[in-house]
């Protein structure tokens, strides 16, 4: 596997910038360490390398001296409305819809991990293996993709969500954050990915989640979109769940036929 290749638009390092700005941050500073001072990060269609993305993200954790800002910030993200797997949103009505949908849009946005889905009559496993070799610490980046995962899961399952059945892999657990997911849940295992192990049963629930994401459309890792429609496309839609009633889903894509 490279360990040069590219992982996608910039668009998913944008959370994590906003995130270590909001808190003071020098932006300058992480960009500059992890090679990416002279890329244009304001247009996503710009391609960094994966390892460009987890030294980032290992910085802003390290300035910060936080040890679960990777974690915390994708648990942010997904409780706005994960953009990346807006057309999978827009047509599923359960997590079982869902899921193989939204794996598969992933596999158009990103390229240096690809997820899988495995469905037994006990347990369902999302694994995530990795593309490349990292050469940079994977703590942060390991620990944020295990948080979407886990945050989206206790926001479809709800008040019967429980942490302690999950099953979590990873090389490097030290970034969850204990109230995510209990250490008794963690298992460290030398491969190069994570996975997320729960219960079947939470297939069957229904996915009415306080999600609002932006219909436009959108730029994908293999095509090409204007800035304009791609910069729009990654301003989340703050939603009050207070004023939350019904399903506020469209029932058809949201997106245009291509």
């Amino acid at each position: 596997m490279s360990q040069g290749i590219a992982f996608n638009r910039a668009a998913q390092l944008h959370p994590f910038l906003k995130a270590f700005e909001s808190r003071g941050g020098i932006v300058g500073h992480v960009l500059e360490a992890a090679g990416l001072e002279h890329f244009d990060l304001s247009d996503p269609t710009t391609l960094i390398t994966g390892n460009s993305l987890y030294r980032a993200v290992h910085d802003m954790s390290d300035a910060l001296d936080d040890p679960f800002f990777g974690a915390r910030t994708a648990e942010e993200f997904v409780k706005a409305g994960p953009i990346f797997v807006r057309e999978s949103y827009a047509v599923s009505h359960t997590v079982a819809e869902f899921l193989p949908l939204a794996i598969l849009e992933l596999d158009e946005q990103i390229s240096s991990i690809r997820y899988s889905l495995q469905i037994g009559p006990e347990v369902t496993v999302i694994r995530g293996q990795r593309q490349f070799n990292p050469i940079v610490p994977v703590v942060q980046a390991d620990a944020a993709a295990i948080s979407l995962w886990v945050t989206f899961l206790r926001m479809a399952v709800a008040k019967d969500f429980d942490p302690s059945v999950l099953l979590i892999t990873a090389q490097k657990v030290e970034g969850i954050p204990p109230d995510l997911v209990p250490k008794s849940s963690h298992l460290k295992q030398r491969w190069n990915g994570i996975s997320v192990t729960f219960p079947s049963e939470w297939l069957r629930r229904p996915l009415d989640l306080v999600w609002q994401i932006p219909s436009n459309s959108r730029g994908k890792f293999r095509g090409t979109s204007p800035r304009e429609a791609i910069l729009t496309f990654l301003v989340p839609i703050p939603v009050d769940p207070a004023s939350h009633s019904g399903d506020i889903r469209p029932r058809v894509p949201a997106y245009p036929a291509t």
